[in-house]
């Protein structure tokens, strides 16, 4: 009994000891590599109030442009404070993470093991993504800031029982400031709604639900309903000229080359992950399912040949798949077409076997409501004529999405390894 103490103190011991290590390299390495960049956004806000006071300068940006105000007012509050971003962006990073395990991995491993973890997926995103949505300052205020503080906040109205009064207070002013960025906000809101929903389906108390959801709407509000965002559509509608003359099915078919871009970008290396943790678990899932085995072929065909792009095989790779943006001269190739088919078919199997691998109504929710958030906050952004124009960032919260997808999955993983008989239960 000594002894298996013992071995228990030790292995928590090293399991904390690797945490910190990790938790201080992290710090090190991205507090060592932040800069403010010198052109566009970065200087705009640094100069922000040499001329103008913070209100002025807020009214001035919701009405003539943006309606993300108090993110800005963070911003431009605190962007000449290089030690508060240097300090800002990796405590976000590592405060996600930490609550994206708490959300998909709390009951699997421990808080160390499952940070490192959700940490490591993280690192997987494709560089041009990270750098626009985390690194870049400007970005950091705009996607990671905002990204994590949603988190914590949905984090805290799933574990509501175990919160505070004071972190529920936190929580909902978290909400608050997360809703003042569209992709956050409709994200945020899909969840707190589902989870309103549902609760309410199975008799519990959503007091503390609805006060989050109703404050986080009158949030999103201000930010989709601010003046400034008519005018910044009539300015930036210079970078597609045919936008308001697109009708929506036209619109959606640039969200979808988006979507077949990223999905086909050989540094996308989050889609492979959910990939193949999807065919996995599937494999080990021993229900009945006819179309199983064409599943499995689907998500083979799309792992290999990601895995050529890692490997530059471009004269392969390029014959399954189409990394580019379409355009009059190449919509007619077939490898456009086959690419468009095979994202198409990969996000349709993605989502059948998320079905298929649930035991219960609560595990579709957990695995098809973030798989489907990602597909629909990619397909959101082309109603903007930015659409191509944005970059990478505007896929920063998709991917984090499919991380927890991919976390989800994980944690059916270790339940099938640890319990080889759940994989043989059947759904209730």
């Amino acid at each position: 009994m000594v002894v298996f103490m013992s071995a228990n103190n030790s292995n928590r011991f090293s399991q904390i000891t690797i945490y910190f290590v990790i938790l201080i390299f992290t710090f090190i390495v991205i507090f060592k590599g932040l800069s403010l960049q010198n052109i566009a956004d970065d200087v705009y806000f640094s100069e922000a109030l040499k001329n103008n006071n913070l209100l002025s300068f807020l009214m001035l940006r919701y009405n003539a442009w943006s309606g993300r105000t108090l993110i800005e007012a963070i911003m431009v509050s605190t962007i000449n404070f290089h030690l508060f971003w240097k300090l800002a962006i990796p405590a976000s990073l590592l405060i996600m993470c930490h609550y994206v395990w708490k959300l998909t991995l709390s009951k699997h491993t421990s808080m160390y093991i499952g940070t490192i973890t959700v940490v490591f997926f993280m690192l997987l995103m494709s560089g041009s993504v990270a750098k626009d949505g985390e690194w870049w300052v400007t970005g950091f205020y705009n996607y990671l800031l905002p990204v994590s503080l949603g988190f914590f906040s949905f984090s805290t109205v799933i574990h509501k029982g175990r919160s505070s009064t004071l972190v529920r207070s936190f929580a909902v002013i978290a909400a608050i400031v997360c809703c003042q960025q569209e992709q956050a906000a409709i994200a945020l809101i899909g969840g707190l709604s589902i989870v309103a929903v549902y609760r309410k389906s199975q008799g519990q108390p959503i007091g503390f639900e609805l006060i989050i959801l109703i404050l986080s709407i009158i949030s999103a509000c201000f930010l989709f309903f601010a003046p400034g965002n008519y005018h910044r559509l009539q300015v930036e509608s210079r970078w597609l000229p045919e936008f308001p003359y697109m009708g929506l099915e036209e619109k959606l078919m640039l969200g979808l080359d988006r979507l077949n871009s990223h999905v086909h970008d050989a540094g996308n290396r989050i889609i492979l992950l959910a990939t193949v943790l999807t065919a996995i678990v599937t494999f080990n899932t021993n229900r009945a399912w006819s179309l199983k085995p064409l599943a499995l072929v689907i998500l083979g065909i799309f792992a290999f040949n990601v895995l050529l792009n890692q490997e530059h095989l471009g004269h392969f790779s390029d014959k399954l798949g189409f990394a580019g943006f379409i355009s009059p001269n190449n919509w007619y190739h077939y490898k456009v077409f086959f690419s468009y088919t095979l994202t198409i078919l990969l996000y349709l199997v993605l989502a059948c076997c998320a079905l298929y691998i649930s035991n219960n109504f609560k595990d579709i929710l957990k695995s098809l409501g973030p798989l489907s958030l990602s597909v629909i906050l990619v397909m959101a952004v082309s109603l903007s004529p930015t659409v191509y124009a944005s970059g990478a960032r505007i896929l920063y919260l998709p991917d984090v999405l499919l991380i927890i997808y991919s976390c989800f999955l994980l944690a059916k993983l270790l339940d099938q390894l640890r319990n080889p008989d759940t994989a043989l239960t059947s759904p209730n």
